[in-house]
């Protein structure tokens, strides 16, 4: 169940550390431009600008090989393409000469240009800031937004770059069908879920473990079927084509593995014997209300090795009413 049934481009894994996020909005964000944050920003900038110069470049270099390269002319190319990116609309002839051609210029080492080049463009406002782009096109600034929202990230999908050079992302229909076809990578979706496992604060849940005298059987291979089985609920629910939001309080069934149900019961058994992964289980609607009882969910709401309706009903009330518990009145009469 852990593999991905599609293939996908290679990605970077970034391994400079940036600056906590500030969770006082009730989310994680960025509010502040601060020396801890430059000083990050600048290590990521090189840090990819190394990895851009080892294996972007020659790779670019592989697929371009017809092409002829006189004055470094691939280079300049690889890099005022990587900045189209990067700055979220293709450079000017003034911003190509300031970025590119000048900072090759003093330099004879293709890798040390690369380097200069990208940490010029990276340290930039025009990448740092998203919303820096009002002088794109209105196809551009649609993409750009879209991107962020639904991917945390800039547009470089190809299909995507397509449009907004042809000005295709401007009626309503067309930005109603880019939105569906952004909406079911997997980029997206898995930032979906991210907001469910954000909004049922279990996304800073440290590990979740019970008394194997009280439990037993209650182990981590159990915590990973629970977790897979709530990350089912959830894509049934709200990213399926059959999707209906009221089910994630009303759906009287859910999805099992046959270790769910040696732990949790019959109820929980699923509706077809004999298959292997998550399934879903037969209704039970005097045990099954949505996520509001699935056993992931009332696992972190409970004790080591007891049941807390306290902590049941703070969820309740902060996370699924949006409301503020009061303090308790001073000196009331026992």
């Amino acid at each position: 169940r852990n593999l991905v049934p599609s293939s996908g481009p290679g990605v970077f894994a970034l391994q400079s550390a940036l600056p906590p996020d500030d969770r006082s909005y009730g989310f994680d964000r960025g509010i502040a431009v601060s020396r801890q944050w430059d000083d990050s920003t600048t290590s990521a900038a090189i840090e990819f600008a190394a990895i851009a110069a080892k294996e972007l470049y020659p790779r670019y270099l592989r697929n371009q090989r017809e092409k002829p390269n006189e004055n470094r002319a691939l280079l300049k190319s690889f890099l005022r393409e990587t900045l189209d990116v990067a700055f979220r609309g293709a450079l000017d002839d003034e911003s190509a000469s300031a970025y590119v051609d000048l900072q090759v210029d003093k330099t004879e080492d293709d890798f040390e240009a690369i380097k200069r080049v990208l940490l010029l463009g990276l340290k930039s406002p025009r990448f740092l800031y998203p919303l820096a782009d009002a002088r794109a096109t209105i196809s551009q600034r649609a993409a750009n937004r879209m991107t962020l929202v639904l991917y945390d990230s800039l547009p470089s999908d190809e299909w995507l770059l397509k449009r907004i050079s042809k000005n295709e992302l401007v009626k309503d229909w067309q930005l109603r069908e880019a939105a569906k076809r952004m909406v079911n990578d997997y980029r997206a979706q898995a930032k979906i879920r991210e907001f469910f496992y954000e909004w049922m604060n279990l996304s800073y849940k440290g590990e979740i473990t019970k008394s194997q005298e009280l439990f037993p059987g209650f182990d981590a291979a159990l915590l990973s079927d629970l977790r897979a089985s709530l990350d089912a609920f959830l894509d049934e629910v709200v990213t399926s084509p059959s999707s209906d939001f009221r089910q994630l309080f009303l759906a009287d069934w859910s999805y099992t593995s046959d270790r769910i149900a040696k732990f949790y019961g019959e109820a929980w058994k699923p509706a077809v014997d004999g298959t292997l992964g998550v399934h879903r289980t037969s209704r039970s609607s005097e045990t099954m209300h949505g996520v509001l009882t699935h056993p992931y969910l009332m696992s972190a709401l409970a004790y080591h090795d007891a049941t807390s309706p306290i902590h049941r009903g703070i969820f309740l009330m902060k996370y699924v009413l949006g409301r503020s518990l009061r303090p308790p009145r001073m000196l009331l009469p026992l």
